[in-house]
């Protein structure tokens, strides 16, 4: 049996990358990977790390093309390795552009589809742009809808997906975090955190890139830590920037100047989870640091005004704080003043998957394709 997974950014690359690995423990499958190159340096740090050779590398990537450009670029690349090579299923994972591109084109090409992380959804198609409505696509294509969790599973029914066809396995963003917490730092990091590290003195994870953020938003939001360093000196705020060229100017602009703020490249994925590890908590925009966070039992405020990811605010390890400035330091605010609102919104349970969900993955897509005849059972 061939089996095509297909990703071009760095979080596919993070949450597929143990599934890859599951998936080869299999004699009779070919597993065969194909990277699009939507962040094409990012993607091969994680292939590195994970020890994941590609069998098809494309180069979608241009500076300053549009969503249409990826996508158009993106389909008829993914659709000829599918022709050429006639996968018993291809692979999917999220929201991404490169996601929707291998589903639609899988399903044109009459193939079945594994879709990793189904079913999250906010019911607002604008936000976040464009990933609710990829997700939505992807979901119209996929036989296979692999949920992280219940409520995933559930979002999907209410859309009339049957439920047969539907499998609760946890999130592989954990089983990549668990691999990753267990490597030797000094061989495999790319940017040296140790100093910062040893200081021995606290701070939080501030991170910021999505689209919906730019502009007013981020302004304000920035002001705000401006404010917080000033109110909180004895507190280190660690921001990484994103490579973004005007994200990166205005985080200069407004923060450049604060001593306790650390300013910092776009950290890998080895320097992230450590990062989050270590911080007393982390502010974010981030889709997957809002699972990976709770993992490492670290609260999470949420830079926007939706979140798909209900399950940590329902549970109360993440607090939905939007983009308005005073709300984002009222919040911030209270985690460093109040140890009990602080410790409030630490679980003591994994709520977002135990870092096995590859395997779960590997029986179940074990099963669809005939290798085995007892359905899998959810992950709890």
């Amino acid at each position: 049996m061939k089996i095509l997974v297909v990703y071009g950014t760095r979080p596919e690359a993070v949450k597929l990358a143990p599934v890859v690995r599951a998936l080869k423990l299999n004699p009779n499958m070919d597993v065969m990977v194909l990277t699009t190159g939507q962040h094409p340096h990012l993607v091969e740090t994680i292939n590195e790390l994970f020890g994941i050779r590609v069998d098809f590398k494309e180069d979608v990537f241009l500076p300053g093309q549009t969503i249409n450009e990826i996508l158009s670029k993106s389909l008829v690349c993914i659709s000829r390795v599918i022709k050429e090579n006639s996968p018993d299923l291809l692979v999917v994972q999220g929201d991404t552009t490169t996601a929707m591109a291998g589903a639609i084109a899988a399903f044109y090409c009459g193939k079945s589809v594994a879709h990793v992380e189904a079913g999250l959804r906010t019911d607002n198609i604008s936000a976040p742009f464009p990933e609710e409505f990829n997700r939505r696509v992807i979901s119209l294509c996929t036989s296979l809808h692999l949920a992280a969790t219940v409520a995933n599973k559930e979002n999907l029914i209410s859309e009339g997906v049957r439920e047969e066809n539907i499998f609760v396995t946890g999130n592989t963003v954990l089983d990549a975090a668990k691999f990753v917490a267990n490597l030797d730092k000094k061989i495999v990091s790319r940017f040296d955190l140790d100093s910062f590290f040893r200081k021995e003195e606290e701070y939080f994870l501030l991170t910021l890139h999505r689209r919906e953020s730019w502009g007013l938003p981020m302004k304000s939001i920035l002001r705000e830590i401006v404010n917080i360093s000033i109110d909180f000196p004895e507190i280190n705020i660690l921001f990484p920037v994103h490579p973004n060229p005007i994200l990166g100017a205005l985080a200069q602009e407004l923060l450049g100047d604060r001593k306790n703020v650390y300013l910092v490249p776009a950290l890998d994925y080895v320097d992230m989870i450590q990062a989050i590890s270590k911080s007393k908590f982390v502010v974010t925009d981030s889709g997957g640091i809002q699972e990976e966070a709770p993992f490492f039992k670290k609260p999470v405020l949420v830079l926007r005004n939706e979140t798909e990811r209900q399950e940590g605010i329902i549970a109360g390890c993440s607090k939905l704080v939007g983009t308005e400035g005073r709300k984002v330091y009222s919040s911030i605010h209270q985690l460093l003043s109040s140890e009990v609102e602080l410790n409030r919104m630490i679980l003591d349970f994994s709520l977002y998957g135990d870092g096995e969900s590859s395997e779960r993955i590997l029986s179940i897509i074990e099963w669809f394709l005939g290798f085995s005849h007892e359905r899998p059972k959810d992950f709890a």
